[in-house]
């Protein structure tokens, strides 16, 4: 029993000398020489510019942004730490929720995470166009690229279906001429029967981008034949072979004497195209 106390004994007197060198440790970190509390070491603060993407989260329906800037500047002050932290987690957006079409002037949110203190962003209202979202119904139009085999001609091109819906801004969609699809018949000796993707264009046949077609492809067949071989023109009954004088060391040799030139020989011609006459309304003439 003697032997347990000096045990516990031994054992609190080691629990209480390391108590008194943590106390002991603690207030000379924590208080100064005067005993009041030690003030935390200064924080270096830095000023940071990133370029940050700008989001559209909400439009109004029936309405698309057809402009608005792709980033913004944003200028942000904090530690070294919290930039670091903070890296890629900045966010730009743009509300356009109750926002009638046309071009307006909209405030940029930003999320910053803790610790950032934002200081200016550029430009702080985002100029931004809205157009209102429209559909049309174009003819399509075909357009050969190249020609057959030589020999051989086309007939009329058929393909179905003959028109498609155009959906997008106003802006665009106005600009639409016509919908093209494009055929490739170079070197082709019997008729070609592709699918085809549509494109919109506008009066200089140029490319209108931003629109959705549909249906996006159409089915056209180019009817390729060959052509009759050209008849072939023999002397007329009415030439004659006119000897050369023999008393002329220069005469020229025989030639052939005809009254009139050969007929020309027969010429391919190439055969308008047009859409498939059964899907042409009656009375309106085929695309």
């Amino acid at each position: 029993m003697a032997g347990l106390d000096e045990w516990l004994n031994r054992e609190l007197t080691a629990k209480l000398l390391a108590l008194a060198v943590a106390v002991t440790l603690w207030v000379v970190v924590v208080f100064d020489e005067q005993g009041l509390p030690k003030s935390p070491p200064p924080v270096t603060l830095v000023e940071r510019t990133y370029s940050v993407s700008l989001a559209v989260r909400e439009v109004g329906t029936g309405l698309i942004v057809t402009h608005a800037p792709e980033s913004v500047e944003l200028r942000v002050r904090g530690s070294l730490e919290s930039l670091r932290v903070s890296a890629g987690k900045v966010q730009a957006e743009l509300n356009l929720v109750g926002q009638q079409e046309g071009q307006i002037f909209a405030k940029v949110q930003l999320r910053v995470p803790a610790g950032l203190e934002v200081l200016s962003v550029e430009p702080p209202k985002a100029p931004v166009t809205l157009e209102r979202i429209v559909t049309r119904v174009f003819p399509v139009r075909v357009g050969l690229i190249g020609s057959p085999d030589i020999g051989h001609s086309m007939g009329v091109v058929t393909m179905q279906p003959t028109t498609a819906e155009v959906e997008g801004p106003t802006g665009s969609v106005s600009r639409i001429k016509f919908v093209m699809a494009f055929v490739e018949v170079t070197g082709a000796a019997e008729d070609k029967a592709q699918t085809v993707s549509l494109c919109a264009m506008d009066d200089a046949s140029r490319t209108v981008d931003g629109v959705t077609i549909g249906p996006d492809k159409v089915r056209a067949v180019v009817p390729i034949y060959k052509l009759p071989a050209p008849a072939q023109v023999g002397p007329r009954a009415d030439s004659a072979v006119v000897p050369a004088p023999a008393s002329r060391s220069d005469a020229p040799p025989l030639v052939a004497a005809q009254a009139d030139s050969p007929a020309p020989a027969v010429q391919p011609t190439e055969l308008p195209l047009a859409a498939d006459p059964a899907s042409t309304a009656p009375g309106e003439p085929a695309q």
